[in-house]
């Protein structure tokens, strides 16, 4: 039996400061795309979810990302069509009253229908208390919670393990799929219990759509050992045109 080892990250924030970039900050953020993967390791289909960015911006990374090449994956050594996910990284970077915003790279990764982040403890909230917890979990070919431990949490309090178990139990996956089949896997998930801030924030747009930042790139969802493996991602120059249509300067 297919299984995939996979990690993701989850952040549980509070509160939702105003947002903004200095000339020396450089800032990341990441979009999930699903894709379709073709035996020749051509991507052939391709959707951005959950996107909050506007119709033009989307189908700029939807266009990178179709110029990714993969390692197909194999079914008794024959090179098969596969459903994934990806996490597609983007770099944005302060330039004057602009900002340059380019596709850095990418990631293959767990997909997910349903990741409800946990309550975060009212005992500590009221400490401003914060904590990372760190999960294993497996799930089954329809992405449902087998099973699940914690791994490591710091500060180790009961409150918070309680929390993200309770949490993750109700998690719903949507695994990779090799040749129509979906597989069962198993994924590394820390949370993060933390105080919005310092360091995130979120960019506004003007046609309306919106991109949420960091400072610092936060764990991304990795499927450690997927059966399509990312080769390339192409050029990473935005199309000028619609980069300045959404008053975004483009890089590269």
């Amino acid at each position: 039996m297919f299984r995939s080892l996979w990690q993701v990250a989850l952040v549980v924030l509070l509160a939702d400061p105003a947002w903004g970039a200095r000339d020396d900050d450089r800032w990341v953020a990441s979009q999930w795309a699903k894709i379709v993967v073709g035996r020749d390791g051509h991507v052939i289909d391709a959707e951005l979810q959950r996107s909050t960015l506007g119709t033009e911006m989307q189908a700029e990374i939807i266009r990178r990302i179709r110029q990714f090449e993969f390692e197909p994956a194999k079914k008794d050594g024959v090179a098969v069509e596969t459903e994934t996910h990806l996490s597609v990284q983007l770099s944005i970077e302060p330039d004057g009253d602009q900002l340059a915003v380019k596709v850095a790279g990418a990631i293959v990764t767990v997909g997910m229908v349903d990741l409800s982040p946990p309550r975060f403890p009212r005992s500590q909230l009221d400490r401003s208390q914060g904590a990372e917890v760190d999960l294993r979990l497996a799930y089954d070919t329809e992405g449902k919670v087998t099973d699940v431990e914690v791994t490591r949490a710091e500060p180790d309090l009961k409150v918070f393990r309680e929390a993200t178990l309770a949490a993750a139990r109700k998690w719903l996956f949507a695994p990779e799929k090799i040749d129509g089949q979906p597989i069962a896997g198993t994924a590394l998930i820390p949370v993060r219990f933390e105080f919005e801030g310092e360091g995130t924030g979120d960019i506004k747009f003007p046609d309306g759509g919106n991109l949420r930042v960091s400072r610092e790139r936060q764990s991304e969802r990795q499927l450690l050992n997927s059966g399509t493996q990312l080769r390339s991602i192409g050029d990473e120059v935005a199309d000028t045109d619609t980069a300045e249509s959404t008053g975004i300067k483009p890089a590269g």
